[in-house]
């Protein structure tokens, strides 16, 4: 879930994956064709990982969505996820 907060004027997310671990984006910044979500989390073998989401308009009715972890403080990243998503025409 990612949604902007009207309180603070910032972005936020959470996203809670299919190992049990709830991962929070307190850092998101958003432009006229894409936000960036940042945030730390813990990784499978317990130790600190950041993550950044990416989520860009590719067109109308198009968006990719680009997941990626840095176990070393943001100095190297890999991609965990990558999807492209269509809006569903009614």
């Amino acid at each position: 879930m990612f949604a902007y907060s009207a309180d603070d004027k910032r972005w936020h997310g959470m996203f809670a994956d299919n190992e049990g671990r709830v991962h929070v984006f307190v850092d998101g910044k958003a432009s006229a064709d894409s936000v960036m979500f940042t945030g730390p989390s813990t990784g499978s073998d317990g130790k600190p990982v950041m993550n950044r989401v990416s989520i860009v308009r590719i067109s109308p009715d198009r968006v990719d969505q680009v997941w990626e972890k840095s176990e070393d403080n943001g100095v190297t990243w890999s991609t965990a996820f990558r999807g492209e998503y269509a809006r569903k025409k009614p």
